[in-house]
């Protein structure tokens, strides 16, 4: 656990780094952007069930798939590179309720969709500084918050055969509230004007921080594949 708190300090103090870096090197006179954005995301929750005997067995739920929207500010560092930061809302899976047998007990779970706010941290390069079609590519970071839904009910249902007896033990347990990302996308940057643009990107999202780890059930960290679409006003930077 100390670990993981270090791993994340240290992700949280990267951003803030290159925040005060670009800050000593900037200048009035160049462009940013701020834009709105939609988009789906395409994901897979995934399950591992720790059984008597320390052996493991995931269950692979089916393909999620949700929309999420938010904002975008981008500054341009040099003419080839750009900072954005894009903080959306989504929601992160559907309404789970599943049932596992292990070791002669069957367990449930219960879950309601989890909605979360994430602040994504991208660095943008561009190939062609300037043209009507930009194709890009990025790497960056990205922390939030889940906001709704923080527990997850896990029952226990035990029969005995002498004498015959069913027994029912509920736990609820705790979801991470916060998390971590990496985060590498690779999109086309449309310009309509002089000051207005569109975006197309994908996304691909590893998280570092499993959503719940229990003695008994791991909701594991996801990987998440994004689809976007973006509207950005240009300010600054002349004509």
């Amino acid at each position: 656990m100390t670990t993981g708190r270090r791993e994340y300090i240290s992700w949280v103090l990267l951003p803030l780094f290159l925040l005060s870096g670009s800050g000593l090197h900037a200048q009035q006179e160049r462009p940013f952007r701020i834009g709105v954005q939609v988009g789906v995301t395409a994901g897979q929750n995934r399950y591992t069930w720790l059984s008597s005997g320390e052996q493991r067995s995931t269950m692979d739920e089916e393909v999620r798939q949700n929309g999420y929207a938010g904002f975008i500010l981008e500054y341009h560092v040099a003419p080839k590179l750009v900072l954005e930061f894009s903080p959306h809302h989504g929601q992160r899976n559907t309404p789970i309720s599943t049932m596992q047998r292990l070791g002669g007990v069957n367990y449930a779970l219960s879950q309601d969709p989890v909605e979360y706010l994430g602040i994504p941290m991208l660095g943008k390069y561009f190939p062609i500084a300037t043209g009507l079609l930009r194709p890009y590519a990025g790497v960056g970071v990205e922390f939030g918050m889940n906001l709704t839904a923080l527990t997850m009910m896990i029952e226990e249902h035990r029969i005995s055969d002498e004498p015959v007896r069913k027994s029912t033990i509920r736990r609820r347990r705790n979801l991470n509230q916060l998390y971590s990302a990496l985060l590498a996308e690779a999109g086309l940057d449309i310009s309509a004007s002089s000051r207005v643009a569109v975006l197309l990107g994908v996304r691909y999202t590893m998280e570092l921080t499993p959503l719940l780890r229990d003695d008994l059930l791991t909701w594991e960290a996801p990987d998440v594949w994004r689809i976007r679409f973006a509207l950005l006003f240009r300010f600054g930077g002349g004509q």
